[in-house]
């Protein structure tokens, strides 16, 4: 990661380099980290991570300790998620049973929410299991109920879900244990506990449904 630093979520939070293993210890004196169970470095600096004792908490490039349970949108301490970090520097949050979430870096270095997609925009399930992009910057969707291709336009936001069913014959038998992925080559690979499948993206296209028409008599 950019901070030179490897964390391990043990009992507690450490950092690891070629010479020790020591207990991470926040710059700003906020209590050790316990029972960490994810952890994601971020391009910028930041470190996320979930614990049970403390929901979403993130680590600034100061080494200081803040709980951003608001900015991710959970109410509870005890949340879960996971993170997909595009090429631009903004992520997306996933892995939660709220669909995804996308956020940006605010002024003050905190993630800042300004979309979600869930199931009411077409989502086949909202918890996601994995996700990417294809070089369309295109996003891939595994889900609980199959896998979805969600096209952004960067113009107007609007959404376009599409089950990846409609365009593959594609069954996956345990959505639990799925990944998704684009590889160097551009192609997606998808693989469930016992199949693996390639598929050219480039031979999907997607398109909005052109909606009906009424007119009243003025």
């Amino acid at each position: 990661p950019v901070t030179k630093k490897l964390f391990s979520s043990q009992d507690t939070l450490k950092t690891i380099s070629s010479q020790a293993v020591n207990i991470f210890r926040p710059a700003n004196n906020e209590p050790l980290v316990l029972r960490p169970n994810y952890i994601h470095c971020f391009k910028n600096g930041k470190t996320i991570f979930f614990s049970l004792a403390a929901g979403a908490t993130m680590i600034d490039a100061k080494g200081h300790l803040l709980n951003i349970n608001q900015q991710l949108g959970f109410g509870k301490s005890n949340s879960n998620g996971r993170f997909f970090e595009t090429t631009s520097g903004d992520f997306w949050m996933y892995g939660s049973g709220d669909g995804i979430k996308h956020f940006k870096w605010n002024d003050k270095g905190l993630p800042e929410i300004d979309m979600q997609i869930t199931t009411d925009d077409g989502l086949p399930n909202d918890m996601v299991v994995d996700m990417c992009m294809d070089r369309q910057k295109r996003l891939w969707l595994s889900t609980m109920a199959g896998a979805a291709i969600i096209k952004i336009d960067s113009l107007t936001g609007q959404k376009l879900v599409s089950s990846l069913a409609e365009h593959q014959d594609i069954s996956i038998e345990n959505p639990v244990n799925s990944h998704i992925y684009c590889g160097s080559d551009g192609y997606i690979w998808f693989s469930s506990a016992n199949k693996i499948y390639r598929i050219n993206p480039a031979g999907i296209v997607l398109k909005s449904s052109i909606p009906s028409v009424s007119i009243e008599q003025i």
